[in-house]
């Protein structure tokens, strides 16, 4: 039997069954990679015992999407929620994987979990990919009966129909499929406790972008819990951290990650935030540079690169960074926001508020866009639309302490004295070394005559 899977989802990496390294979202016979859902990780599981040819990618090398899609009967396409979005770039793996298999002719069969919204398929994917991908032939799997829809598609869907002729592969291919074949089955088995982990890092993982930090923390450390050798758990919850301003549990959690993985693909983006957060730009930006030179299509190895630009105030390379990692990920809302500052270190302002609304646009919870932008408008003179935006940063992230100091500022200078105040008393209060809110909570005061 002769199966492909194509890999429609990010990875988000357990340690079992297999190391976190650098992949496509192409498929090989590399070890079996993390899905985004444990249901995934248990079809890879059950899978492998059901063709010794059914391979997922880690890496391109010379195994290669033209030479071993052709080599398949069949064209497995997994389907997780949010795992479309990346092919509305003409550009990416997982839109070419499936562009191939309808060219050449392959079984493509979907299998998709419960809560996949069909509607992706129309908004994300170009109608002559997205119509090959019919539901009449799709496995719906559901956790209370897994095991019944995987007899399903080896019953139903893995019967190689007449029409359909497989390439040989080159004997050099064919070696290497052979090498991660025997790779694949000497991993260990995935245990239910790596099924809950990972089911717990998804959870935080999709809070990503919506300033629940705390809430991201309470997930990846119940991840943690039940895996302690969770690589990527500890980096992402280090990312939380940092976030909340918590460095040393930040700093714990990437050593942490480290020491159990020296090869993750993003080891050079983690020295290099370290540095960053020890002022030692320099150092940071030779690391970013080894991660960008290493994985040249990795978009967050040029977000990162471009922070440690712009911290140098070095921004015509900041913002070609950010226009790279835009272009291999059009939905970057992040990108797009640190572009807009950037942009308005340029003295850009219009295009800085151009960038932020169009972060805004792809994720409309996005406090810190909100923030941005209203710091934008205050600096040319639209003080009520900075306002109107600080109010949106604070309801979406209630702890927001420059929101409410800025927006103080704004107010002082529209002669809103008590309005001034109030916001300064609640910086303060969320932080309560914030000098400049006492400041100029002082100076509102005495402008009231309370000296």
């Amino acid at each position: 039997m002769l199966i492909l899977i194509a890999k429609s989802t990010f990875n988000k990496g357990l340690t079992k069954p297999c190391p976190n390294k650098k992949q496509s979202s192409s498929a090989t016979d590399a070890p079996p990679l993390a899905f985004s859902h444990a249901l995934f990780i248990k079809i890879y599981a059950l899978m492998i015992l059901m063709s010794s040819l059914m391979w997922i990618a880690s890496t391109v090398g010379i195994l290669t999407v033209s030479s071993q899609i052709p080599a398949r009967a069949h064209f497995l396409f997994l389907l997780t929620p949010g795992t479309l979005p990346r092919c509305k770039n003409e550009h990416d793996w997982v839109r070419k994987e499936l562009e191939e298999a309808i060219r050449t002719g392959r079984n493509i069969v979907p299998i998709v979990v419960e809560d996949f919204d069909w509607g992706d398929i129309g908004e994300y994917l170009p109608s002559e990919v997205g119509d090959k991908l019919g539901r009449s032939n799709a496995v719906k799997v559901y956790h209370e009966y897994f095991d019944a829809a995987l007899e399903r598609l080896r019953a139903r869907h893995l019967k190689t129909p007449e029409y359909i002729t497989t390439e040989e592969t080159s004997t050099e291919d064919q070696a290497e499929v052979e090498k991660r074949n025997q790779q694949a089955a000497s991993q260990p088995k995935v245990t239910e406790d790596e099924l809950s982990a990972e089911e717990y890092f998804q959870r935080g993982y999709e809070l990503a972008g919506k300033n629940k930090y705390k809430e991201e923390i309470e997930s990846y450390t119940q991840a943690i819990a039940i895996n302690l050798d969770y690589a990527e758990a500890y980096y992402r919850r280090a990312i939380s951290y940092w976030n909340l301003n918590q460095e040393n549990e930040a700093y714990a959690d990437i050593y942490r990650a480290l020491s159990i993985d020296p090869d993750h693909p993003k080891i050079n983006l983690m020295r290099a935030a370290l540095l960053i957060r020890q002022e030692k730009y320099n150092e940071a930006l030779v690391e970013a540079n080894l991660g960008v030179d290493k994985h040249p299509d990795l978009d967050e190895a040029y977000s990162r690169r471009a922070h440690i630009f712009g911290t140098m105030k070095q921004y015509e390379d900041a913002i070609a960074d950010y226009d790279q990692a835009i272009q291999l990920n059009p939905d970057y809302a992040m990108a797009y926001n640190n572009r807009g500052i950037a942009k308005s270190g340029l003295g850009d302002k219009k295009g800085a508020i151009a960038d932020y609304n169009h972060a805004i646009q792809l994720n409309p919870d996005y406090a810190t866009a909100y923030y941005n932008r209203g710091n934008t408008k205050a600096s040319l003179g639209d003080k009520q639309g900075a306002i109107t935006d600080y109010d949106r940063a604070i309801q979406l992230s209630p702890d927001y302490a420059t929101a409410y100091y800025n927006r103080g500022i704004v107010k002082a200078s529209l002669g809103d004295k008590q309005g001034a105040i109030a916001d300064f008393d609640q910086a303060i209060q969320l932080n309560p070394n914030f000098a400049s809110a006492y400041n100029n909570r002082g100076i509102a005061k005495s402008n009231l005559g309370d000296k």
